[in-house]
């Protein structure tokens, strides 16, 4: 589905249709349309919501029209709390942006403080700011597509062209005396910058942190953990930040699963499992904040190992009469073909990938993935 079509078109459409199935059946009690009202109804609310709210967003290469080429002080505010946390819940996709600019934490611009380069994601810029209080600094936020500095860096928008073209804007604001331009830059940039070509334009890069809540420790001692090798920790509250938006992915898909059902029992008059979109929403929230400890070294084994706990879970509670579902192997099949879907889909939202590696067990777990869907799909149609 084209990504531009299914964003303008398809959810704001299927959310009203949503919605008018479920007031349909749950508040004029027709049952019309043989629905779920209370999966219908608030997952229609949410995409049309949604639509909606994706009109403020960011616009792709915007062209920034500059009212001043003044520094510029720079806070949080209310709003921004709501932006960063709808940029949060939506996948860190492209959302909000700042204008690019030369902006001061302090009372007043000083000349003399620490210049930190950042991409205008507004995410960014606003996890910084928060690390930033109670610091005096400089932030040259440049023009990186509304897109995060790693991503950015990647793409190519990080870069010096962009970096230098902030800096000229600025001249007269950061170097009156035609002296080398000190600038911190974020270690995850280095795809996208050349220091040394960067050094020929007197300038003079400083290697940042990699994370926002290392920069106040960073600032009071700059060359402190310079030439220690640096290890990354995928903590509790990192994977805790990753868990929301996986799991908004996570749910739309079963959704459209659940339609697909939905339609199935309105020509065959079977019945469709409303149970997979809680199930989905268990999975989704245990692999990512129980990553550590699921038995397995790669994402895909993990996966398997969640979906086996998982599945035995549900025998025993089918054996002891908690559930009356008509057949175990669907739900069975359904569960470990979920199991590896999260577990590939989360490589992207791990800070343990390995790119070769990544790509090498999505092209292994892939067709199985598949294959697992439509044998859960089949065994289901032919026990009911």
């Amino acid at each position: 589905m084209n990504s531009q079509f299914r964003k303008k078109i398809f959810l704001p459409l299927a959310g009203i249709a949503l919605v008018v199935i479920g007031i349909s059946d749950y508040f004029l009690g027709t049952l019309t349309f043989n629905s779920y009202p209370e999966i219908f109804l608030p997952f229609g609310i949410v995409m049309i919501f949604y639509s909606i709210l994706r009109t403020s967003y960011y616009k792709t290469k915007k062209k920034w029209v500059h009212k001043s080429n003044k520094p510029q002080k720079i806070s949080i505010e209310i709003l921004d709390y709501l932006k960063a946390f709808i940029c949060w819940i939506d996948s860190f996709r492209r959302t909000y942006a700042i204008e690019p600019g030369l902006y001061f934490s302090g009372n007043e611009y000083d000349l003399n403080a620490p210049l930190i380069v950042t991409a205008n994601y507004h995410l960014t810029v606003f996890m910084l700011l928060r690390r930033l209080r109670g610091n005096n600094v400089r932030i040259l936020i440049i023009d990186t597509d509304g897109i995060n500095v790693w991503c950015a860096a990647g793409k190519g928008q990080f870069s010096n062209s962009e970096i230098q073209k902030q800096l000229t804007r600025y001249a007269k604001h950061l170097n009156p005396d035609d002296e080398k331009i000190e600038i911190i830059i974020p270690k995850l940039a280095f795809s996208g910058v050349n220091l040394r070509e960067l050094r020929k334009a007197n300038i003079k890069p400083v290697i940042g942190p990699i994370h926002a809540h290392e920069i106040s420790a960073f600032l009071k001692n700059p060359t402190g953990n310079q030439n220690n090798p640096y290890r990354v920790h995928f903590t509790f509250s990192e994977r805790f930040f990753t868990w929301l938006p996986g799991l908004m992915q996570y749910l739309y898909h079963t959704l459209l699963i659940f339609v697909f059902l939905w339609v199935l029992e309105l020509i065959w008059d079977i019945q469709a499992p409303r149970g997979i979109i809680p199930l989905v929403a268990v999975m989704g929230t245990a692999y990512p904040l129980l990553f550590p400890w699921i038995p397995g070294t790669r994402f895909a084994v993990k996966g398997l190992s969640l979906a086996l706990v998982i599945s035995l879970g549900y025998i025993f509670a089918s054996i002891n009469g908690f559930f009356t579902y008509p057949g175990i192997l669907p739900v069975i099949l359904f569960i470990f073909s979920s199991g590896l879907f999260i577990a590939l889909s989360y490589t992207g939202n791990s800070a343990v990938s390995n790119y070769s590696k990544v790509r090498k067990e999505i092209a292994t777990f892939l067709v199985p993935t598949v294959v697992l869907f439509i044998a859960s799909l089949v065994s289901f149609i032919w026990v009911i």
